[in-house]
């Protein structure tokens, strides 16, 4: 029963991301004491359980309070189990503490599955009680203790009052200096984070305004240095007078300009160090210990180690270092395939164990410690280890890779492969694994984050999975650079080194080309080869000004570039739907200067220069095949000209691009073209006026055009179909999937 009616839904709402809040601190701090038992490596057992039985005692009063129903009964059935406990009716046993924990995942996941006044108890939440009252002897049946009750037993409960001013105010603490604790919701700080991500981007665009106030200064002195000498030619004329007053003009601009310049850079500086500071500050606010996913991980080795028949114990080490929660949640489930995986695929059964020579329990171990700006996660069992061999024989047989190359590759290059969509080397499907899912998550996950996965395994003696993460998602620093005249960045925790390529520096050997980085040989392509920027001509690398070298893992590759601009700190944003999973780019950034650049993806790109993401693609061609269509992409941003090439690129497609509708029809005139993919705003010629001239033309008449544009009103949509256009796409509601489905229906 709730006793909230009188509040507002956005009142209930707030007080709901406070109660959450609170729960999770509740639920982590009954984990810990549960964990310690566990490990025995609890100092005082009495403490201990007082202290969880207080915290399981708040949670419910609190869930009762705001009518979080399911959880106060999971909580109280918690409480009397507990209770039993500290009254010594029963021992806390291994069957009494899975259960504990087991019942303890429940409520962790009512907490954020559940609504106010939801009293329906799923199957697995009736399950979980069940077990307690089997370990604990308790008595059936289930009451949701009232509100009024569970508001009386709480002791001095945190939820805060309905009153809107003090909402997300818990009360101060009488400890210490009495500082006063603020409770805010996980949802607000993100939004305070994301105000701060705009801040972000305009001080970069504030930063391109010094360099114009610089361009203005530098003009004024070349302007008072044009009069000075136009007035030693005008000396003794009628004009002389009115250039002197011209001189005094223009040395008066330029004094304005370098004062205006000097403040400028003052303020400028002081605003970049309160950023600075300020996104320090946001960083420390998100920020949560790895052990926050102690719980779920201990649960599902369990789970997944009764399933499979198998004996398991966890190691975890390095819980107390922290990251951005939005990081931890996103890498939540990704940990969970990789167990599932190491269990299933690696740890032998007891009886195999035992004829390799093995203990009968299979030990896993999942490590933590901090790598400068980033955070290193290791994921490792002492399992059968991985056979190389048949990842190529698989290869080889279920996707189509010629046998000659498959033997070319490296144990590196063979494991990508186990990290690409659909790749399986299981003959047998199970519960758990076996149906080619799980890995590719993991990688998408990984590197989308801006972090990077690598495998070591050897036959007989286990695996180990390195995840690679940065601190926080709020910026990034990158290299900034240019590359077939468009800009670009990439993560500089993978740039391992930049250089100035040296004429005859880049020696050709085995049929690639390479350049010495210290005492190491390092291939070498170029950035615009990777992203297929070349023309058919190639690329020419004896004319390749600079390299950046680019580490990934254990892997080191050079990529040539034609302009370094600076390292700097970037905000990435999302590519969306539409461009959820294009290979080489992770995201984009806005720049200073009002435009996107790429952010490319580290990894993709050495996969790319090794032709691993090239073959792989052969994969999909087991499953479909697609006729080599050419489609001509028109958008005035050079970013999503890129974008959208690289994405039907990766569908099999040829790419040809044009900046406008003049551009475009240019290209028409010169080649064969089997669909018109074009954004509506353009300069020169729009997007109507482009399909009105192909289909009013009897060559291209017949071609298909598709409208993507962010006008979405029905008199929008009606203007291109009376242009002619055979589709038209509104961009916020477009996905990837959509527009492989509309292209493939217009081919």
């Amino acid at each position: 029963m709730s006793a909230n009616n009188d509040l507002t839904p956005q009142q209930m709402a707030q007080l709901s991301e406070v109660f959450r809040s609170e729960a999770v601190e509740h639920i982590k701090g009954i984990a810990e004491v549960l964990f310690s038992v566990e490990d025995r490596s609890i100092e005082n057992m009495e403490d201990g359980l007082n202290r969880a039985f207080r915290d399981a005692h708040s949670l419910k009063g609190s869930a009762g309070t705001l009518g979080f129903n399911r959880v106060a009964v999971l909580a109280h059935r918690f409480e009397d189990a507990l209770g039993s406990v500290r009254a010594h009716r029963i021992e806390l046993g291994r069957k009494q503490l899975e259960a504990l924990l087991q019942a303890l995942e429940a409520i962790r996941q009512a907490v954020f599955n559940s609504t106010p006044d939801d009293s329906q108890l799923s199957d697995r939440e009736h399950a979980v009680a069940a077990g307690l009252n089997a370990a604990f002897s308790l008595p059936d049946g289930l009451q949701v203790p009232a509100a009024r009750e569970t508001a009386e037993a709480a002791p001095s409960p945190k939820v805060p009052p309905p009153s809107p001013k003090i909402q997300d105010r818990a009360p101060a603490s009488h400890r210490g200096d009495k500082q006063e604790l603020v409770r805010v919701s996980e949802k607000r700080i993100d939004q305070v984070i994301t105000q701060f991500g705009e801040l972000f981007e305009t001080s970069l665009q504030i930063e391109s305004l010094g360099h114009d106030l610089n361009t203005n200064l530098h003009e004024a002195d070349r302007l008072s240095a044009g009069l000075s000498t136009l007035l030693d030619r005008l000396d003794g004329t009628p004009f002389e007078a009115e250039a002197m007053e011209l001189l005094d003009m223009a040395r008066n601009l330029s004094i304005l300009a370098k004062s205006a310049a000097a403040k400028f850079d003052v303020n400028h500086r002081e605003l970049t160090k309160h950023i600075a500071r300020s996104q320090e500050a946001l960083r420390e606010l998100r920020i949560a210990p790895i052990s926050s996913l102690h719980l779920t991980l201990r649960n599902q080795v369990r789970e997944t180690a009764g399933t499979t028949g198998k004996q398991v114990v966890l190691q975890m080490t390095g819980g107390e270092y922290a990251i951005d929660r939005a990081i931890l949640d996103a890498i939540e489930k990704p940990m969970i395939h990789l167990i599932r995986n190491a269990i299933d695929h690696g740890i032998e059964s007891p009886k195999e164990r035992a004829a390799a020579g093995k203990p009968p329990t299979g030990e896993l171990r999942i490590d933590a410690h901090h790598m400068g700006d980033a955070v290193s996660l290791t994921i490792s069992d002492d399992g059968r280890g991985i056979d190389v061999d048949r990842v190529r024989a698989s290869l080889v047989t279920n996707y189509g890779v010629e046998q000659a190359r498959a033997n070319e590759l490296t144990t590196e290059q063979l494991f990508d492969y186990l990290f690409e969509p659909g790749f399986t080397t299981s003959a047998e499907i199970s519960q758990i694994s076996g149906r080619g899912v799980g890995l590719d998550v993991v990688k998408y996950t990984i590197e989308h984050l801006g972090g990077e996965v690598s495998m070591q395994s050897t036959v007989g003696s286990g695996t180990t999975i390195l995840l690679r993460l940065p601190l926080t998602m709020s910026s990034v620093k990158c290299l900034l650079f240019e590359s077939a005249r468009q800009t670009m960045a990439v993560p500089a925790s993978n740039v391992s080194r930049v250089m100035v390529i040296p004429a005859g520096a880049i020696r050709t050997v085995g049929g690639g080309d390479i350049i010495d980085v210290g005492d190491e040989q390092v291939p070498l392509t170029t950035f615009e080869e990777v992203l297929g920027l070349a023309g058919e001509e190639g690329v020419d690398h004896q004319k390749t000004k600079f390299a950046a070298v680019i580490r990934f893992g254990d892997r080191r590759y050079a990529f040539g570039f034609d302009v370094i601009h600076e390292y700097t700190q970037l905000v990435v944003k999302p590519l969306g739907d539409l461009l959820e999973r294009v290979p080489n780019v992770s995201g984009l950034a806005l720049l200073g200067t009002g435009r996107l650049c790429l952010i490319l993806n580290p990894g993709d790109l050495i996969r790319s220069a090794t032709g691993t993401i090239a073959a792989s693609s052969s994969m999909a061609a087991i499953h479909a095949t697609r006729r080599a269509s050419t489609i001509l992409v028109v958008d005035d941003s050079i970013a999503i000209r890129t974008m959208q090439q690289t994405l039907l690129e990766s569908e099999g497609f040829k790419v040809l691009t044009a900046a406008d509708g003049l551009k475009a029809l240019q290209m028409l005139g010169n080649h064969q073209v089997d669909l018109v993919l074009s954004d509506v705003q353009m300069p020169n010629m729009d997007g109507f006026e482009l399909t009105r001239a192909i289909k009013s033309r009897d060559r291209t008449k017949k071609l298909p055009v598709v409208l993507i544009t962010s006008l979405g009103s029905e008199d929008d949509i009606a203007a291109g179909l009376q242009a002619g256009a055979d589709a038209h796409i509104v961009k916020k509601e477009l996905t990837r999937s959509e527009l492989l489905k509309t292209i493939n229906q217009l081919l």
